[in-house]
């Protein structure tokens, strides 16, 4: 017993330093063969209690990359070859808001938590808020490139044709239409494809949509494909001009338009008929241009190809009528349909007409010039009066005329009153050569 207390007692004091010593060898050994090390982590930033701003009518946007936060861990090398940023959580609670653009991110590790230490340094995430805007908008559809030859574009429909555009109401603001534009490159039948929305401001740029939310990402687009003709346009007119007035013509511009439509339709059109309760003749007392929109009068099923060519220009000129009395030549008038039994002639030298006309046609129109017939048909034997047909220029009439004319049979002689007449002439012809005769012979003597 007194050996084993010995054995404890003798020098103490070296037995002492000696423990101490390897205590302190023990941990000089652990240290450097598992020794203290920091790392950086980086990890996604949580959120919590997002409602709070949705419900105040706001919204937040977090710049790019700035929904991570960086950190400093320190642990055992053993520890730490054992983490990753998985291992952490960092959150970022609303309700923590400062100043309306940062909130306090915490930090916590999810495994090793007594063995890990985390740097104390505060971090944050840093937001932009602003006031939240909702709108809706119509989809409108277009297209892109040229159909095939012969064929254009008909009906574009969208569907989804609504789209409600939230976010920033400073861009939000921005937009002005929204369109579904489908590609209809050389295309002779119609087409449907799925095509994204392009929101457009008012000088039709496209606004940045990376911060709002759309409720349609990818809209349906149909486009119709329609056959093509040119087709003329004609005009009717109504009412009468006032009796000084002549009407010298009526046209229009464009004379023709392309239209388009399903074949079965397209292939019945010739014309575009302007009808005649548009231009009513009496309600015109100068020369007028008017326009009028073609589009009222397509036949269903027909549309233009070209919206501008929708006003049509109707132009009437007008011109002045005036009205003269013309001596016609009974020699430049024939006699038709006399039956051959009989002959005729005029009783009259000249026959006069009233003609009316525009003022440059009347006065280039000479007596002379003018030419016609009477119609014989059925008379027999005796005077007779007939009416005279003249042939006149366009935009020259003439009023109702007659003349005598004398029908005999072919062969027999004048009547004998016509004989006298002309005995008497011969008779006054004779007297009026004599006293001639003698007035000269006076003269000679």
């Amino acid at each position: 017993m007194n050996r084993l207390k010995s054995a404890f007692t003798h020098n103490i004091g070296l037995k002492i330093g000696a423990f101490f010593g390897a205590v302190l060898l023990w941990i000089i050994v652990v240290n450097v063969d598992d020794p203290s090390q920091s790392k950086t982590f980086t990890t996604n930033v949580q959120l919590v209690n997002e409602q709070i701003l949705v419900e105040q009518g706001k919204y937040y946007n977090i710049p790019e990359n700035g929904n991570t936060v960086s950190f400093r861990v320190s642990a055992k090398r053993s520890i730490m070859e054992r983490l990753s940023s998985s291992d952490f959580t960092a959150t970022a609670d609303f309700n923590n808001l400062e100043n309306d653009s940062r909130i306090p991110v915490e930090i916590a590790a999810n495994r090793y938590t007594s063995l890990v230490g985390i740097s104390t340094n505060q971090k944050y995430i840093y937001l932009e808020i602003g006031e939240e805007k909702e709108q809706k908008f119509v989809i409108s559809g277009e297209y892109s490139g040229n159909p095939a030859e012969g064929f254009a574009v008909g009906d574009i429909t969208v569907k989804p044709n609504v789209i409600t555009i939230a976010g920033p109401a400073n861009i939000v603001s921005q937009v002005d239409h929204v369109e579904a534009v489908c590609d209809v490159s050389n295309m002779d039948t119609d087409i449907t494809e799925s095509v994204v929305p392009s929101l457009l401001n008012s000088s039709g740029d496209v606004v940045d949509s990376t911060k709002l939310k759309l409720s349609e990402t990818t809209v349906e687009v149909s486009a119709k494909m329609l056959s093509i003709k040119k087709v003329g346009v004609d005009i009717e007119t109504a009412g009468d001009l006032p009796g000084d007035l002549a009407l010298e013509s009526v046209s229009v511009s464009p004379k023709s338009i392309r239209v388009m439509g399903e074949p079965e339709v397209i292939n019945g059109v010739t014309s575009i008929v302007i009808p005649a309760d548009v231009i009513d003749l009496s309600t015109v007392t100068v020369s007028v241009d008017t326009t009028v929109d073609i589009r009222t009068y397509l036949p269903e099923g027909v549309s233009l190809v070209d919206s501008s060519d929708a006003q049509i220009t109707v132009s009437i000129s007008l011109v002045e009528t005036v009205e003269e009395t013309l001596n016609i030549p009974a020699a430049n008038l024939t006699i038709r349909n006399l039956d051959p039994a009989y002959v005729a002639e005029f009783n009259n030298t000249t026959i006069p007409v009233k003609v009316s006309g525009n003022r440059s046609d009347i006065e280039e129109l000479s007596a002379g010039d003018v030419a016609g017939y009477v119609d014989a048909s059925g008379l027999s034997e005796g005077s007779h009066t007939v009416s005279v047909n003249l042939d006149l220029d366009e935009g020259v009439t003439a009023s109702t005329a007659t003349t005598q004319i004398e029908i005999r049979l072919r062969g027999a002689p004048p009547d004998a009153d016509e004989t006298d007449v002309d005995g008497e002439d011969d008779e006054t012809e004779n007297t009026e050569t004599t006293e001639t005769d003698n007035i000269l012979q006076e003269d000679d003597t």
